[in-house]
């Protein structure tokens, strides 16, 4: 759906279709905002158990 917003898809997009493209961006940043936290948690504690050892 972005990618055909982007090109254009030979048709303007209405209201419904932009919050719709909206709401799917913004979970997909979500999900990738939580897996860098993740990853940077995941990081930390590997830190923290290789300094005490």
């Amino acid at each position: 759906m972005v990618r055909k917003a982007i090109e254009g898809g030979g048709k303007d997009l209405g209201p419904g279709e932009l919050l719709a493209l909206q709401a799917g961006v913004y979970r997909y940043s979500e999900a990738v905002d939580l897996s860098a936290k993740l990853v940077d948690r995941a990081t930390s504690g590997v830190k923290t158990v290789l300094q005490g050892q």
